[in-house]
């Protein structure tokens, strides 16, 4: 466990997209639609025509904890086999995701929830202090046995990941494959506050575009200064000049990449606990060699949690049931700034874990 401190992982967290504040494409508009017709087996599914959220409402359901310290709020979008969601943070929301899944509730039952400490999984403020991702991970694995599911397939974004690849090294067995998007890099040296540092490198840079943030404070019809803002304006102005820049390529895309850092969809508390209780270094380079679970990696080149996935894609050199996707100019939301290519990739990945271990070899990784 790390030694407490006052640090928080700032931008992990990221980023809430309330679909009512997007403008989705045809295609996505479109996949909702064929959720909405239904199918044979599930002439239910989707059955409120474009209204995601209606569904998600409708399949909510609360999980008591199995130490009954808390209740992870559930719920379930589309029909098919089943891909557990897992949101960035820690002390998210799980929302953001459901554009990224959205297209694909034709093919797979996404299970979203929030985590242990989350908006609508929440804990005391006491008890806060005590999260642990070793919670969040055994919260995953009653989960998975209250869903009735032999094994999982997870889809994580962010730190997500680090939550994913923990429950698979806990629990390898239980895991069919892996979707990783934002993902951190399987193995880390130096200590993770080292490396951490280079992160808020790459978002400084990545904030530091002021010609395309002052274009975009113009297009959304901000006053010229800032002291003229409304309280509306000044949350708008937030979003663009704060935000938006480590999330998205496209800051005309704003609107998408909200909530990350508010207190309404991030807890910033939360975050800090369960960051303190990661080991000092991330190793999970055993699991991944000794296993043929696939694992899919999604990640932009201008990300600023490892622009392109250097690590994974070494490890996909040597590992065949690792493969990586590096989608150009794309930043963290990588579904935000290239939906084509991320669906793609994504609809690739879903397939590639049905068929299973990787040409059905007891081993992922050859000596």
């Amino acid at each position: 466990m790390r030694t407490p401190s006052a640090v928080v992982v700032l931008g992990l967290a990221v980023v809430p997209v309330v679909a009512s504040n997007c403008s989705p494409d045809n295609t996505t508009q479109n996949a909702a639609a064929d959720v909405a017709t239904g199918s044979e087996s599930d002439p239910q599914a989707g059955r409120n025509s474009n209204d995601v959220f209606s569904q998600l409402l409708e399949n909510s359901w609360y999980l008591r904890t199995k130490d009954g310290k808390a209740q992870l709020y559930v719920t379930e979008l589309g029909h098919g086999p089943s891909v557990v969601v897992l949101h960035g943070g820690h002390g998210n929301n799980f929302h953001y995701l459901v554009d990224a899944v959205r297209p694909h509730t034709g093919e797979a039952r996404f299970v979203l929830f929030d985590q242990r400490g989350s908006l609508m999984s929440p804990v005391p403020d006491a008890d806060i202090g005590d999260l642990t991702a070793e919670m969040l991970v055994d919260d995953l694995e009653h989960l998975r046995q209250a869903l009735g599911e032999e094994q999982l397939v997870l889809f994580a974004h962010s730190a997500g990941s680090v939550l994913a690849l923990m429950y698979f090294q806990k629990y390898p067995e239980n895991v069919a494959g892996l979707i990783l998007s934002a993902a951190f890099p399987p193995r880390t040296e130096g200590g993770i506050a080292n490396w951490l540092q280079g992160l808020r490198g790459q978002q400084r840079e990545l904030r530091e575009r002021e010609v395309e943030i002052a274009q975009a404070v113009q297009v959304a019809g901000l006053p010229e200064n800032p002291e003229d803002d409304t309280p509306k304006e000044s949350y708008m102005r937030w979003r663009i000049t704060g935000q938006a820049p480590i999330t998205v390529i496209d800051l005309n895309r704003w609107r998408e990449a909200t909530g990350a850092g508010s207190g309404v969809h991030y807890n910033p508390d939360v975050d800090s606990a369960v960051y303190n209780s990661w080991p000092e270094d991330f190793d999970f380079l055993d699991v991944i060699r000794a296993r043929a679970t696939p694992i899919t990696v999604i990640q932009g080149d201008r990300d600023f949690i490892g622009p392109g996935a250097p690590e994974w894609q070494e490890l996909s050199q040597k590992c065949p049931q690792v493969s990586v996707t590096v989608l150009p100019r794309s930043a963290h939301s990588a579904w935000i700034d290239a939906p084509d290519a991320f669906r793609e990739a994504f609809r690739e990945a879903i397939s590639v874990t049905r068929r299973g271990a990787t040409d059905g070899n007891p081993v992922g990784c050859p000596d």
